[in-house]
């Protein structure tokens, strides 16, 4: 095995390319470290927003279903109203007397 000598200002500056290097790659992976953190953030957060969605779009059926049945509800509950209220006032089945009761109205 041949010992090589180097020299001690190589040595230094070989040492010195080496922790440059060294600190350049922790550098770039911190980055990409926060990058992918990131990353996994925004997954998290669509992934969030995607099941609410998903949520309301199913409430919101539910809701206008529930307001078609409303609505025909309200139809035919108006539908009656409106049926009895014109037989009971507007159409009555017999002349109706006024009450002996009441006092009468004189002229103009």
């Amino acid at each position: 095995m041949v010992d090589t000598v180097i020299p001690q200002d190589m040595r230094d500056l070989l040492i010195r390319l080496d922790q440059r290097v060294t600190d350049g790659f922790a550098a770039i992976n911190a980055r990409l470290d926060g990058y992918d953190r990131r990353a996994e953030n925004i997954d998290v957060r669509v992934s969030a927003l995607e099941a609410g969605e998903i949520k309301r779009a199913g409430e919101l059926a539910g809701a206008q279903k529930l307001g078609g049945y409303l609505k025909v509800a309200v139809s035919a509950l108006m539908a009656v109203v409106c049926y009895l209220g014109w037989q009971v006032e507007l159409r009555p089945s017999h002349e109706v007397e006024p009450s002996k009761n009441a006092a009468p109205i004189p002229p103009r």
